[in-house]
């Protein structure tokens, strides 16, 4: 894919099929490559990838994990939920606003990008369900104490 592949789906967005794009998520040879295409379906909405995606959302890569959640979310898989609660740590930034609109979208409440009241609501709505909120966040996630709602 690379830069002639971004470059193909920017100025002719759909003539490098999904298929293809879930061939290079499945395959996993390379990382950005694999990201990329996250990416790309998520922008088209497209369902093909789900099943691996659900897989990939308890990896321990830092950006495979988010890229498979921020894709489901985007797909409306109410399965994102807990994972683009923990995003809101994540170091990768720029997302942070597509994460909660894709929270707000997906469960109808309103916590901003306040990771503690989301994890909180999300405890109280399914108590059973494991995951590790501090685990695989990237180079320099965001403290609890430190994220604070946006007004």
């Amino acid at each position: 894919m690379g830069f002639i592949g971004s470059m193909t789906e920017y100025f002719f967005p759909g003539f490098i099929s999904s298929s293809s794009y879930l061939d290079i998520i499945e395959k996993k040879d390379n990382r950005s490559r694999v990201y990329d295409s996250y990416f790309i379906l998520s922008n088209r909405e497209d369902p093909i990838a789900i099943n691996t995606a659900l897989t990939d959302i308890k990896s321990d890569d830092d950006y495979l994990w988010l890229n498979a959640s921020l894709y489901l979310g985007r797909v409306r898989r109410i399965e994102a939920i807990p994972y683009l609660i923990k995003a809101l740590r994540h170091t990768a930034w720029r997302s942070v606003d597509e994460r909660v609109e894709m929270l707000n979208d997906l469960t109808g409440m309103r916590f901003t990008n306040n990771f503690t009241q989301w994890k909180a609501w999300w405890i109280q709505e399914d108590p059973e369900f494991e995951i590790n909120w501090d685990s695989s966040l990237g180079h320099n996630p965001k403290i609890e104490n430190d994220i604070e709602p946006v007004n």
